[in-house]
């Protein structure tokens, strides 16, 4: 797969999106965030193994069949 590997904050949803696919850093800490993106210039197969397990994830929990069928299974289950 080609992808690329996710380093987020932990504000908002983020973190539960990404989960244990990517890097999560302290909001408003840019020494943590430079040391994460160093990392991956460091290490090329991690960067590309957290990238490939990140893409796999959304692409099992988030593609579009799967929240229309999310989506008709709310419908379905009102009635």
């Amino acid at each position: 797969m080609a992808g690329l590997p996710v380093i987020c904050t932990n504000v908002g949803k983020c973190s539960e999106i990404i989960g244990n696919n990517g890097r999560i850093v302290q909001k408003e800490n840019a020494g943590k965030l430079a040391e994460e993106l160093s990392a991956y210039t460091q290490d090329i197969e991690i960067m590309k193994r957290d990238a490939d397990n990140f893409q796999a994830y959304i692409n099992n929990n988030f593609s579009a069949i799967k929240i229309v069928k999310e989506i008709l299974e709310c419908y379905r289950s009102d009635n």
